[in-house]
């Protein structure tokens, strides 16, 4: 067999290989755990273990808001399920550290932006999400999905009339230049407000005592 026949059937066998994972419904990474393990790996790489390279990091100021003290962190590239699948990114927006029994809970609310066919970025999904470090490890408390919640956001975007499947989930990506969280705690649970569309995402942080921006 000559070395073209034998590249011709490797391209051949790979196309079957991608075309066998497409219809079986293997799933790629799950988008904001990709995020959590890249945020982990940043921690303990740029800060040696200590979350507060968070904040003292230059490169996570945001350049897109209208905040520039806001500290954000990104996890890009990420590929979807399937052959065909859009390209996701993750946004997380650092809204406070919330103080537990001398443990602090760095608290971001998480936006799962998708790339369409056209190019366009829209957000699919919105959820708190925060961690604490005990010894060398972190801790995870991740929200739930709510897309009653990411409607109401986008709709005060001017956008997802009708509800919000994934041809109207289209409004730019999360979080939008001008957005601005504010955060609270009650109760032992943490609260994210949205001031402009009213939204409030919570999350259970059990032994919250107070917070700080």
């Amino acid at each position: 067999m000559s070395w073209t026949s034998r590249l011709s059937l490797r391209f051949a066998l790979s196309a079957v290989i991608l075309a066998a994972m497409s219809v079986c419904g293997c799933q790629g990474p799950a988008p904001m755990t990709v995020w959590q393990q890249r945020l982990t790996d940043f921690v303990s790489r740029e800060g040696n273990g200590d979350p507060g390279i968070l904040r003292e990091a230059p490169g996570l100021r945001s350049t897109r808001s209208l905040r520039p003290a806001e500290v954000k962190f990104s996890a890009t590239g990420i590929p979807g399920s399937g052959l065909f699948s859009a390209t996701r990114d993750v946004q997380g927006v650092l809204v406070g550290l919330a103080s537990e029994r001398g443990r602090g809970h760095f608290v971001f609310l998480v936006g799962v932006n998708e790339q369409d066919s056209s190019g366009n970025w829209g957000v699919i999904d919105i959820r708190p999400i925060s961690f604490e470090v005990r010894g060398n490890e972190m801790y995870w408390r991740v929200g739930p999905e709510r897309d009653d919640l990411l409607a109401r956001y986008l709709a005060a975007g001017g956008s997802a009339k009708g509800g919000t499947t994934r041809s109207n989930r289209r409004s730019g990506p999360f979080p939008r230049p001008d957005d601005v969280f504010r955060m609270e705690t009650r109760n032992d649970e943490v609260f994210i407000e949205d001031p402009r569309s009213k939204v409030v995402w919570s999350l259970s942080l059990p032994g919250v005592r107070k917070s700080s921006r």
